[in-house]
């Protein structure tokens, strides 16, 4: 019997002195926009950006962050649709509507108190985010 405690001794030992690896949190992607006009792609490079810092920021569970990361994007909304340069009024018409309802549900990011809340309003902005990644690639068409 002393010689099982001895090897169980030596197992819990070995595992309390190996060093534990932490987690890295890296790119494994980039987005890069390129198929539309260069001022479209530059103002979705922007949000693209921003959207996977609160993305890693959620997965690293810092809502701090997360909520302001959100409050910063929103702002940026708010400011890239005056960074046309363009005067075909249909198309920041139609970017403009995308943007609200993107500015809409991360509102609601900031707004949850729950993790499983969050989630879920991340994921309606993400559904937002592709209806305006849609309206992008219909509209160049």
């Amino acid at each position: 019997m002393g010689k099982f405690y001895i090897f169980i001794l030596s197992i819990l030992l070995v595992a309390c002195n190996s060093p534990e690896k932490q987690v890295v949190h890296k790119d494994l992607w980039s987005f890069t926009a390129s198929n539309n006009n260069p001022q479209l792609d530059d103002l979705c490079t922007l949000i693209i950006k921003d959207y996977e810092g609160i993305l890693q920021e959620l997965a690293k569970n810092d809502t701090a962050d997360v909520f302001a990361r959100s409050k910063a994007l929103i702002i940026r909304c708010d400011t890239l649709p005056n960074s046309f340069v363009t005067k075909d009024t249909a198309m920041i018409n139609l970017f403009k509507t995308g943007l609200v309802n993107f500015q809409d549900e991360l509102q609601g990011v900031v707004l949850e108190q729950y993790p499983e809340e969050l989630n879920m309003a991340m994921n309606m902005a993400s559904i937002q985010l592709l209806h305006l990644g849609w309206f992008a690639l219909d509209f160049f068409k």
